[in-house]
């Protein structure tokens, strides 16, 4: 057999995986065929975003029909993999708010199968799509993962995270924003022992307070680090 590179390949799969999805028993009852037509749909989204084909829309909608027939199935990290890959075109064709929005539901479905890690992943890929356009948005995200990593007592897991969205907080004037996360942080330290850690962020809160009427606070300086 040759290779599947072409577009009318990846066509024909879509077609094949719908008919999986259509399949029936011999006594004509609807017996959908999830696994078979994920595949097919996974082979066909290849192909699609291939760089011989390069049919990006093509590509992210063969993809959202794989994370549907793997969810459907069951196999919810599958479906999150799936998801994760449409975002990655889209934020590769700067396409940076829908790139988000499938970076968000990867993560959602990762939650389903209780994987933390990557359900924080996939939420930090789309603060870190959107940061240059939504900051607000940027910063939800962000504090939507540490807020996943310390109520699953996931506290060592948090560390550039915090750190970047502060010094996003602090570029952009969020200051307010910044005072309740580092605040937020004093017990996530306490819980490690990084007491040097805890102090600077209690410093840091005194600064930010003293310097809210007036002076710089450069969020490039003092905390390092990104993620």
């Amino acid at each position: 057999d040759k290779p599947m590179t072409t577009k009318a390949d990846a066509d024909a799969l879509m077609e094949q995986g719908d008919k999986h999805l259509k399949n029936k028993t011999f006594l004509f009852k609807k017996s959908p065929e999830y696994d078979k037509a994920a595949d097919c749909f996974q082979k066909a989204a290849q192909i699609y975003r291939s760089p011989l084909v390069k049919a990006f829309d093509q590509a992210i909608a063969a993809f959202e029909r794989a994370a549907e027939a793997h969810s459907s199935g069951g196999v919810h990290y599958n479906a999150a993999t799936a998801l994760e890959s449409a975002g990655n075109i889209l934020r590769d064709n700067k396409d940076v708010r829908k790139a988000a929005s499938f970076y968000k539901r990867a993560s959602d479905m990762y939650k389903r199968c209780d994987n933390v890690e990557k359900s924080c992943d996939a939420t930090i890929k789309a603060a870190k799509a959107v940061s240059d356009e939504d900051v607000d948005q940027a910063i939800i995200y962000y504090l939507d993962a540490i807020e996943q990593y310390v109520s699953e007592e996931k506290h060592i897991f948090v560390g550039d995270t915090w750190r970047t969205c502060l010094n996003l907080m602090v570029r952009n004037r969020k200051l307010d924003e910044a005072v309740k996360l580092l605040e937020k942080m004093f017990s996530v330290f306490e819980k490690l022992e990084q007491a040097d850690y805890l102090h600077k962020a209690q410093l840091s809160v005194v600064v930010i307070k003293v310097r809210r009427g007036g002076g710089s606070l450069d969020g490039r300086k003092g905390w390092g680090g990104q993620r």
